[in-house]
């Protein structure tokens, strides 16, 4: 019965995320993209450190994401009038 049972549960898996996949290309995302998607959604104004470190990624994942979600027009970047080094993330419309 164990056997079984793994086997159903992996491939309710296995075909949860191939659905999942399917409907995130439709959004230009990847499941790599969604969580940063979703923490700026939840941090309107986080600043990418601030999602380096809720997401545990490196610096150079995180730009090279941000750099993709900036491309497909997802979220934007916007400069610190203050200090031009620091940086607001948001989603656009």
């Amino acid at each position: 019965m164990k056997v079984k049972l793994a086997y159903y549960i992996s491939e309710l898996r296995r075909d949860f995320v191939k659905e999942c996949s399917r409907k995130l290309q439709e959004d230009d995302l990847t499941p790599g993209l969604l969580y940063p998607v979703l923490y700026i959604g939840r941090h309107p104004g986080c600043s990418p450190k601030e999602l380096t470190e809720a997401l545990h990624m490196d610096w150079g994942l995180t730009q090279r994401t941000l750099d993709r979600l900036v491309a497909s027009h997802l979220i934007s970047r916007e400069k610190n009038p203050l200090d031009r080094r620091r940086f607001s993330l948001n989603l656009t419309k």
